[in-house]
């Protein structure tokens, strides 16, 4: 009888330690989903930040524009 005892312990244990593989395997697929889907967000905001650089152009333009025109208006 103790070898079956053991069999149904040994069993008990095996499936123990596979539910507790399957949860840490979840969470690490969970956590890399997240970091993947956290890299593509910060691309897109360097981008959206880099577009900014052609607006802050446009602005110095558009002020260099505005003192020439207004300099021929005082004229």
């Amino acid at each position: 009888m103790k070898k079956d005892e053991r069999g149904s312990i040994t069993i008990y244990v095996l499936s123990s330690c596979l539910l507790i593989l399957a949860i840490l395997v979840g969470l690490f697929i969970r956590n890399q989903s997240k970091i993947a889907s956290q890299r593509k967000q910060q691309q897109l905001i360097e981008q959206q930040y880099n577009d900014n650089n052609r607006i802050d152009e446009i602005y110095e333009d558009t002020i260099e524009n505005m003192q020439l025109n207004g300099g021929d208006n005082e004229n």
